[in-house]
């Protein structure tokens, strides 16, 4: 009799699945899930409001300034692009927390939607498997309740991926060419997915077309890629004299070797002995490194942010217009004289995104953010003085502002631009002060934690894939490989220039979950059967 039981069970389990797969592939299945997506989220923000995320002041800065006839901050403006403050800045200035809450809710949503999408061109069982990995993937509901350019570039990325399926299936010039607009978007909200103009090489691969068509298809994609960001570069250097996407495209690099391996070191070669006699004479001797004391070796082995913030206003000083170009040859000589050390610390922070290191729930209870610690003193020259925040050696950078002690200071803005200034500073209290609009619930915090150390690492759906494709052969495999191969390629860019962060993964881990939806559960060639009226595919 329990056997009997058992097989009707599992004949209504099979069953269900049949249904689900029949809604999975029909608007009101995608309707659905949209919804049920939408019922994930508010879940989440019960345990954690939308709040501000990472690097989020200067975003919001960047947004306060961005229509500014002399923004008084140029600094800020050329270290980013504009898409991530927009989408940030907006849902603030129009609605405050709220609207900035529905607004993460439906990018959430929309991702989880568009990414099944991208599934079900392997089946529908694929994109049911991939919408409920997305759903009860905590990583990623608790990047979308941080405002910072994390999710934005997430969902971004999403819609990109679905640009990238749709070129591949029923390849055009237009296609393409929106192909090479999403590129540049991408672009626009973090400027490390310039790296993914090596995908003007992707038509090249599309099956289906004579190769003098598929040299269309690629122009195409280099259109779409070169029309905006050539317009971003001329406005950069019409407004700021500088013509570039966003400052630090070519020395990024240089953040890794300063902060994470620590090779930036004199004896390189000449133009790091150059450099170091600069910051003798430019920054040592004004404050706070005169008064904290911080010497040549301290300065160079500190691995400090807020010193390596302090390069380039060395570098201009002492190259002036080749700055650019000489802090190349800076991190150059660093690897250069040093190679496996910086070729193990970008080997080890590629296998932390991939294996190791998980996004965490922040908390809120104190009001928005973290209580201030006990303010202890350190003594430097018999001279007692605060001790610096977060196990820095100085309490900022030198660079952008102007010193009056050791540790009072204010923002180098010109006298034209301090009235300018003044206002945004207003404007960016007043947004900054919109999120979150309630506490967390610390309890379900924790649990979501967790969840999320728990929750499969990317790498596992990646190799799990791979093996997929390689013994089940299911069909469209082009698309879950070129989503992947963008994946590991900003994954690579950023561990190049970077220590590991958890939020430069999540935004990219659903590419590999499609990965191995398609793999392991994906309609296989050999048995592939058609729905009426599609279209066949080659790729």
């Amino acid at each position: 009799m329990s056997s009997l039981s058992a097989t009707r069970s599992l004949s209504r389990g099979y069953a269900l699945l049949a249904r689900l797969e029949q809604v999975a592939v029909t608007w009101r299945g995608a309707l659905a899930l949209f919804i049920i997506s939408l019922g994930v989220f508010a879940i989440q923000s019960i345990a954690m409001p939308v709040q501000g995320g990472r690097d989020f002041g200067s975003y919001l800065g960047y947004y306060v300034q961005m229509f500014d006839a002399h923004p008084p901050d140029v600094g800020l403006s050329l270290a980013r692009t504009p898409v991530a403050p927009l989408a940030i800045g907006l849902p603030l200035d129009i609605g405050g927390g709220v609207a900035a809450t529905i607004w993460m809710a439906l990018l959430y949503a929309g991702s989880v939607l568009a990414w099944s999408w991208v599934a079900l061109s392997f089946g529908a069982r694929a994109a049911l498997a991939t919408a409920l990995l997305l759903m009860l993937y905590p990583g990623y509901g608790i990047l979308f309740h941080q405002l910072s350019s994390d999710p934005i570039f997430a969902a971004a990325f999403a819609g990109w991926a679905v640009l990238v399926t749709l070129a591949t299936r029923r390849p055009s010039a237009l296609r393409f060419l929106l192909v090479g607009l999403g590129v540049a978007f991408l672009a626009g909200v973090r400027p490390g997915a310039q790296v993914l103009a090596l995908f003007v090489a992707f038509p090249l691969f599309v099956a289906g077309a004579r190769g003098r068509t598929r040299l269309v298809w690629a122009a195409a994609v280099f259109a779409g890629i070169a029309a905006p960001l050539g317009a971003l570069m001329l406005n950069n250097g019409i407004r700021y004299g500088n013509y570039t996407v966003a400052n630090g495209a070519t020395t990024f690099p240089l953040f890794r070797a300063f902060v994470a391996d620590k090779i930036v070191q004199p004896d390189n070669g000449p133009v790091s002995r150059e450099f170091a006699r600069g910051v003798e004479k430019y920054l040592l001797r004004v404050e706070p490194y005169r008064s904290y004391g911080i010497t040549s070796d301290e300065f160079f082995s500190s691995g400090s942010t807020r010193m390596q913030a302090d390069i380039d206003w060395v570098a201009e000083r002492v190259w002036g217009s080749d700055a650019p170009s000489k802090q190349r040859a800076l991190w150059w000589e660093a690897i250069r004289t040093h190679p496996r050390a910086y070729a193990g610390g970008v080997s080890q922070s590629l296998w932390d995104l991939l294996w190791k290191i998980r996004v965490w729930a922040p908390g809120t209870n104190d009001g928005g953010g973290q209580a201030a610690p006990a303010q202890d003193t350190v003594n430097v020259g018999g001279r007692s003085l605060p001790k610096p925040a977060d196990g820095q050696p100085i309490p900022g950078s030198h660079s952008g502002e102007i010193w009056v002690s050791a540790t009072e200071h204010r923002p180098d803005i010109d006298v034209a631009d301090r009235a300018t200034a003044a206002e945004d500073l207003r404007e960016f209290t007043h947004l900054a002060t919109l999120v979150p609009v309630y506490g967390d619930s610390e309890g379900l915090a924790h649990r979501l934690n967790q969840a999320s150390r728990w929750y499969p690492a990317p790498l596992v759906f990646l190799l799990l894939g791979l093996v997929g494709l390689a013994v089940r052969r299911p069909r469209r495999p082009l698309i879950a490989l070129a989503l992947s191969v963008a994946a590991l390629l900003i994954l690579l860019l950023t561990s190049l220039g970077f220590y590991a962060v958890a939020e430069y993964v999540v935004p990219v881990a659903p590419a590999f979950i499609v990965l191995g939806a398609a793999g392991l559960i994906g309609d296989r060639r050999a048995d592939e059967s058609r729905r009426p009226g599609e279209t066949p595919v080659t790729a």
